[in-house]
Formats: structure tokens, C-alpha cells, sequence
């Protein structure tokens, strides 16, 4: 057992506690066959081994430990050759799915009958967490089931234009998960791309979308036919409600195109499959958790978690399968022209044209208990809705495509319902996503894709050595953003249907700092509570304060105030100022705080306005409360005054100065002194070497000889 971590000891200076460790006895090896035993009886066999057990234990006492259960059936080796390797034995997103595949690595994918199953199962739970006990002698028990997403089934759509020409198509456009469709614009394979762009001009070609009639414009865009020729194909992607459409084509002024360029205009529509409340994906979630305690007083509690819709279905929309397959193209160049179109199939997926395969927009928590339903909680999730992306149509060569998964899940409301189904209260968070979407050749990137091979002479029978590869380009950029809050609002809801509202707006600045913040003060009296911040940026100030903000430190709160807005008296309640420093050690730190000081509100009037060049805006009511006298040469603020009273608090660090070790009220720094001699450092004493006596000592591991 030598490989394993079989025990953990806890010391100081002396033992005082630590942990055993408990494996399963049966061990899997690549044989297929298990060994009972305490330890392996080959050491050179691959095992899998699951943590059975954790014993606290003293120096005086073996205590009640954790023990673990799991999941069946046992997740089996690596290498086990008795059907199947394990790695072929897999779902679309990697997961154990226990499907005897044998040595066919190709996935099954356009109903071909041939291939490896890569669908999910619930193998995927195999050695999963089950059970945890805990020494009290209750336990824990975790469900688990596979994950889903929204049923839809995806339409493929096809039209042809000819860029020399004025163009007007019909578009037909249907997503399930967002507003954003995507057209991708494949140059014909029938066109050459070898040599200069049939092209004079500008070379752009418009693209506007407008309603049946033609009256209405909905979006407009444009494309390069230059990059076109070049790349083989460029994408437009935009947001539309569903709806059928027209889409014109109209080349800029002054563009003329020597020679016919067919285009085929490719999307792919997402329509909602009505016989099904969901389709498998892969992945765990979390089913269910279930408490339990041996007490006679306790009789459990059970959490099941839905992830569903309002209308009971799926709530996913991540999830799909990935693509694994691409269209290929050989053309033998012997007089006729041989030419073989077939679908190229790859063991592994292409890209990231599967995503995530998680996320959900709603989910319900539904809480019982052995007497009876305890009520449920609704979260809701940010979407690809809320983000403006979509999961759209990935067509080789498969880009990174950026679906903004930093903003995604995200809650945006949380709903309280009790046992009988009355909603009781909700929190709304309102929530603002900027994207910065860059752009630019700085920015952009390329990825390839080998669609064509062009051979010189010969047949598909005899292709000759010489030929010709060509690729497609698709052109991507990198997206960023951030998502925050700007308002919360919670409601209660009562049985005699009334309810009580409060909220909270945040205000922030081009640098993200929180600049204001408004919440419900006197609904009676229309009045609201503001706290107002201010940053280094917010003051001309030189001194420490303007070294700051000359130097990017944009976050340090100088100023915090509260106020009551709402009528014609907007008035100060409370307030904080913070002055700094520059200590002799190079730090910039705090020096002295000045708080609010009055027996009621003060009006604006009063106490004037932000003034950039002060640092105080009236010393008659903030007042000096707390001076930071001295700081250690690492910036460790080690003597603190309050001003009211008069009484410095004072500390001593040690062990390289990150740890406190001594604290003294009413004591300046010159006034104590200690050390433990367990390090280096005097603690305030004048101690005339550094050395340590090891070998004897009164309490710890140190002493010092005088």
C-alpha cells in the first residue's frame, strides 16, 4: 500500500492529532479481475482504489470516523482488454457510457449504422460520491442523473446567389435558445481560387435584411468578396425574432466582378421537438440530497432538484452533440475531371462544435421531508437569451466559438413558495452585461480547414503523388466583457395579498467602481438612503493620495458618505475619510481616519459639496478618530491611536513579520517588548545575536543563552 496516503499526522511541537485512511479491498487489475485483500498482489497491474474511510485519532483515543459509499457499477480500468478499453467505451463528451464498441473509434453520426455508440448512459455514475456517513451516525445521501437540454431538432438550409448580381432570397429563420442567427457565405467549390480576386473596387457586398413586402429593414451588414475569394467563406451573424424574411445582395459602388461567383448561402434553424420534454447530453448533475440523523427527534430531509422550464420542459441549453464530420472534395484534372465528393469522419470532435455540455436557466429546488412537502425555490439563470449568443450552426472548419460563458448563470430571480405552492417572496436582481467585441487585424485569427485536394492526372483508383490542398479560412475575433449588478429588488408576499417592496440600485463608473448605491428608506415620504464612494481619481490632491491615482491605484475607497435624498433637503446622516501616507519604507498607508460626527442629519447647505481639492469637506463635522502612528519596514500597520480616548494599541510580528504574535492596549511601540526565540527576530528587544540554542528549551523548540 505504499502508494497510497494510508495516515496524516498533525503536530507542533508535539503530536496532537491525525487522520487514517481507509481503501476499498477490492482492487480491479488490467485482467479484469478483482483482488480481495488489504494491498495489491502485484504491484505492476494499473488499480483503481476508493477512499472507504477517514479516522480522526488522538495520541489517547481512536474516534468515530467518515466512511463512503458509491456509485455502481465500478468504474473499470484502464487498458482491460477483456471486451473493450475503457477509452472506447466513451459518449460524445468523454464519459464511461459501458457501450461495447470493440476497436471501432469512428462515432455513429448520420444515422449510419456502422460506428462506435457514443450516446449517454447511466454508466457515467459509475464510482461516483453515494453515500457519506458522518460520525454523528447520521449520513448524506447524493443522486445523481445525466444532464439535458432543451428538445429542438436542427434544420438544415440552403440557397444560391451570384454576387455579380443584385440578389433576393427568402429566409426562413427559427432558433429556440436566442434572438441570434448566423448566414455563412461558402464561395461555390465549383470557382477557382487560384490567383489575384476577380474583383475591382471596394469589393463589399451589401446584405440587408428586410420584411416579405420589402417596406421594412431589420438588419444590414456586409461582407468582403475579397476575403470571400481568398478564405472560401465569410459568416454574418445577427439578432431577428423568428420570422421568414428577404434578403437582398447589392455590391457597392464602383465594384465590378469580372466572372460569375456563385455563392451558396448556408443557416441552420432550431425548431422545438413538441414529443419530447428534453434530450439527453452528457455529463452528471445533481438529482437529489437526501439528510438523515439517528436522533429520534430528526426525521430527515430530502432535496430534489429539477431543471425545467415553467412548462416542464428542459431548461438546458447546452448540450449538443458535436460534429465529427466535414464535406470533402478530389478532383483528378485528367481531361474528364473525375470528381469525388464523400464525407470525411474523424474519431474525435472537430472544434468546440459541441461547447459546454452544461447549463441551465431554471431550476427548482423542491424541499420534504418525511412529514410532508417543506415548499420549493426557483433560481433563474442568465441564458444565452440574456447574453446575446447562440449555440449557431458550426460548419468545418469548426472556429472557437465565444457563447460570452462568463455571463452565463448567473441568477436573475429567486422565488420562495411554500408547502402549498404560494409564492411567499422573490429577489430580482437586475443585471447589465457590456461586451467588448475586438476587432482589427491585431485581433483577428484564422483557422483552417482542408476541404479540397486537387490532383494532377490519374483517377480515384491511381491518384498520382502530385496534387494541390486547398483550405478554407474562417476568421475569428476575441470577445470580453463583464456582467454586474445594478438593482435588487425583494418582495414578501402575504395571504391577504399584499406584499412589502425593497430595493437597491448601484451606480458605477467607467472603471467599474461602485460610485453610488440607492435602497428604499420611507416609502411614506418618498425618501431613499444614498451611500456615495470616492476613489483616488475623484480628488486633485497631490501627496500620497494623487501618487495613487497617478500610478492606476483606482480602487482604494477614500470617502464613503450616506445621505437622504428625496426632497428638497438632501442631507448627510453618515461618513468615513480615509488620509494617507507615505511611510519612510516607501508605502503608501493609511494615516488618519476621520468620521461623521453629529446629533442629527446636515444639510448639503451645510456641510457643501465633494470639492476635489480637499481632502476633508468640512472639519467641523469629520472629525479625527483613529491616527496609524507607526508601521514596520514590511508596511504591517503595528501601532494604531484612537484620537477620542488617547490609547494607542500596539503589535508585534514575527516569522518574517507576517504573524502577529503579541497585541498591547495601551502601550506604544517603545513600551513592549517579546519574543518566543523561535526565530530570528528580537520582538522589540536588544538582543545582541541571532543565534539559537536547539537543543534545550522551555517551552517550544528554541531558547536564547545569555
Amino acid at each position: 500500500d505504499n502508494f497510497v496516503l494510508s495516515k496524516m499526522n498533525v503536530s507542533d511541537t508535539i503530536f496532537r492529532y491525525g487522520y487514517l485512511f481507509n481503501y476499498t479491498d477490492t482492487f480491479f487489475y488490467s485482467s479484469g479481475a478483482p483482488h480481495q485483500g488489504g494491498g495489491p498482489s502485484n504491484m505492476g497491474k494499473p488499480i483503481r482504489i476508493q477512499l472507504k474511510s477517514i479516522t480522526p485519532f488522538t495520541a489517547s483515543e481512536t474516534q468515530q470516523g467518515y466512511q463512503f459509499g458509491y456509485h455502481t457499477p465500478l468504474l473499470p480500468i484502464i487498458g482491460d482488454m477483456v471486451n473493450d478499453t475503457i477509452q472506447n467505451q466513451k459518449d460524445h463528451w468523454g464519459f464511461w457510457n459501458g457501450k461495447p464498441n470493440g476497436d471501432s473509434s469512428i462515432p455513429k453520426i448520420n444515422n449510419y449504422t456502422w460506428g462506435a455508440d457514443r450516446s449517454p448512459t447511466n454508466n457515467a455514475l459509475a464510482g461516483t460520491l453515494k453515500q457519506f456517513y458522518l460520525p454523528t451516525g447520521g449520513s448524506i445521501f447524493y443522486g445523481y442523473e445525466l444532464n439535458d437540454h432543451y428538445p429542438y431538432n436542427t434544420q438544415q438550409n440552403s440557397a444560391s446567389i451570384n454576387v455579380q448580381n443584385a440578389t433576393q432570397i427568402t429566409l426562413t429563420l427559427n432558433q429556440v435558445l436566442s434572438d441570434r442567427h448566423q448566414l455563412s457565405f461558402f464561395l461555390d467549390n465549383s470557382v477557382s481560387r487560384v490567383g489575384a480576386a476577380p474583383v475591382t473596387g471596394s469589393g463589399i457586398l451589401n446584405l440587408t435584411i428586410k420584411s416579405l413586402d420589402g417596406l421594412t429593414t431589420f438588419q444590414t451588414g456586409s461582407i468582403s468578396i475579397y476575403e470571400l475569394f481568398y478564405s472560401g467563406l465569410k459568416r454574418w451573424s445577427f439578432k431577428l425574432p423568428n420570422g421568414t424574411y428577404k434578403l437582398q445582395t447589392t455590391l457597392s459602388p464602383g465594384t465590378s466582378i469580372s466572372m460569375a461567383l456563385p455563392v451558396n448561402v448556408n443557416w441552420e434553424n432550431k425548431i422545438t421537438d413538441s414529443s419530447k420534454q428534453f434530450q439527453l447530453s452528457g455529463g452528471l448533475r445533481v438529482a437529489g440530497i437526501s439528510r438523515t440523523n439517528q436522533t429520534s427527534d430528526f426525521d430527515g430531509s430530502y432535496e430534489k432538484y429539477e431543471y425545467i422550464l415553467e412548462d416542464g420542459k428542459s431548461s438546458g441549453y447546452l448540450g449538443e452533440i458535436p460534429r465529427y464530420d466535414f464535406p470533402f472534395r478530389e478532383i483528378y484534372t485528367n481531361g474528364s475531371n473525375d470528381i469525388v465528393d464523400y464525407t470525411a469522419v474523424c474519431s474525435e470532435p472537430l472544434g468546440n462544435s459541441g461547447f459546454s455540455q452544461t447549463g441551465y436557466s431554471r431550476v427548482e429546488v423542491v424541499r420534504q421531508s418525511l412529514s410532508g412537502n417543506l415548499g420549493k425555490v426557483v433560481y433563474d439563470f442568465t441564458d444565452l437569451k440574456d447574453v446575446d449568443a447562440n449555440t449557431l450552426n458550426q460548419s468545418f472548419p469548426y472556429i472557437p466559438t465565444d457563447i460570452k460563458d462568463w455571463a452565463l448563470g448567473v441568477p436573475k430571480r429567486i422565488s420562495i413558495y411554500d408547502s402549498s405552492g404560494n409564492l411567499v417572496k422573490r429577489t430580482v436582481n437586475h443585471l447589465q452585461i457590456d461586451t467588448t467585441q475586438f476587432s482589427g487585424g491585431n485581433y483577428k485569427s484564422l483557422k483552417l480547414g482542408h476541404y479540397l485536394t486537387v490532383f494532377n492526372g490519374g483517377n480515384p483508383a491511381n491518384p498520382p503523388p502530385n496534387k494541390t490542398k486547398y483550405f478554407l479560412a474562417d476568421e475569428y475575433y476575441p470577445v470580453g466583457g463583464r456582467i454586474y449588478i445594478t438593482g435588487t429588488e425583494d418582495t414578501i408576499f402575504y395571504p391577504n395579498l399584499s406584499y412589502n417592496n425593497n430595493y437597491q440600485a448601484f451606480t458605477y463608473d467607467t472603471n467599474y467602481n461602485l460610485i453610488e448605491s440607492r435602497s428604499s428608506f420611507d416609502r411614506n415620504r418618498g425618501l431613499e438612503l444614498v451611500r456615495r464612494l470616492y476613489y483616488p481619481y475623484n480628488y486633485t490632491l497631490g501627496g500620497a493620495i494623487g501618487a495613487m491615482r497617478d500610478s492606476g491605484i483606482i480602487s482604494q475607497v477614500i470617502s464613503e458618505e450616506k445621505w437622504i435624498y428625496g426632497d428638497d433637503n438632501r442631507r448627510m446622516i453618515n461618513g468615513a475619510i480615509t488620509g494617507f501616507r507615505f511611510c519612510n519604507e516607501g508605502f503608501v498607508k493609511p494615516d488618519t481616519i476621520y468620521a461623521f460626527e453629529s446629533n442629527k442629519p446636515v444639510s448639503i447647505d451645510i456641510i457643501n459639496h465633494h470639492d476635489p481639492s480637499l481632502l476633508n469637506r468640512n472639519a467641523s463635522y469629520f472629525k479625527p478618530k483613529v491616527f496609524f502612528a507607526k508601521y514596520d519596514s514590511v508596511g504591517n500597520a503595528i501601532e494604531i491611536k484612537n484620537l477620542v480616548t488617547g490609547i494607542s494599541s500596539s503589535s508585534i510580528l514575527d516569522y518574517g513579520q507576517q504573524y502577529t504574535i503579541a497585541v498591547a492596549a495601551n502601550a506604544t511601540q517603545e513600551n513592549i517588548a517579546y519574543t518566543s526565540f523561535e526565530t530570528t527576530g528580537a520582538g522589540n528587544w536588544q538582543i545582541s545575536s541571532i543565534s539559537r540554542n536547539t537543543t534545550q528549551s522551555f517551552n517550544g523548540n528554541k531558547s536564547y543563552n545569555l
